[in-house]
């Protein structure tokens, strides 16, 4: 597999310009995989620039074959900017499948951010998989967070249809208020 030329690579590391810096990490992406991958998340550890590391962020969401996942999981779960975690979890929701329905249940309970949370729930609601209505019931009854509980019946009744959300709501005994 060839990958980019290695000035391209080179610009994605150390370009200070955001607009420059962000689309110079998606283009090593499309095709060196793992080979553009430390550059990549070079930039979401050390940028300062928010806008930067959201870009960074996607880019390793479009590393083929899913190489970029468990990088993604790992700025999901530890970086310490909300903004970048929260574009790590919606992610991991709408492209990953099976993996990130894995991973964003355990974030929705576990982040100290309830926005991140919330996009955790969206990432959640975004997922193809069959278990991705299962953990958004889970999240409604279960999660201590009213406004999570709250985000997840919602987009319970954007997957599942508001009327049937309506009557799993009644059925199930959930109240996003309480």
């Amino acid at each position: 597999e060839s990958g980019p030329p290695p000035a391209q690579t080179e610009n994605a590391r150390k370009n200070a310009d955001t607009s420059v810096g962000g689309e110079s990490i998606f283009w090593p992406a499309q095709k060196a995989g793992n080979k553009a991958a430390a550059a990549i998340t070079e930039r979401i550890d050390q940028d300062p620039d928010t806008e930067v590391k959201k870009k960074a962020v996607f880019a390793l969401s479009q590393l083929p074959k899913d190489e970029g996942v468990p990088l993604l999981i790992r700025v999901a779960r530890t970086n310490s900017n909300p903004a970048v975690r929260k574009q790590a979890m919606f992610w991991l929701g709408d492209a990953r499948g099976r993996r990130g329905l894995e991973v964003l249940p355990r974030d929705v309970k576990d982040d100290p951010s309830t926005e991140v949370k919330k996009k955790a729930v969206f990432g959640i609601s975004h997922s193809a998989e069959s278990g991705a209505v299962d953990a958004l019931i889970d999240n409604a009854r279960n999660n201590t967070d009213t406004s999570v509980r709250g985000e997840s019946i919602f987009w319970l009744a954007q997957k599942a249809g508001n009327k049937a959300a309506a009557a799993l709501t009644e059925r199930l005994g959930l109240d996003p208020d309480s």
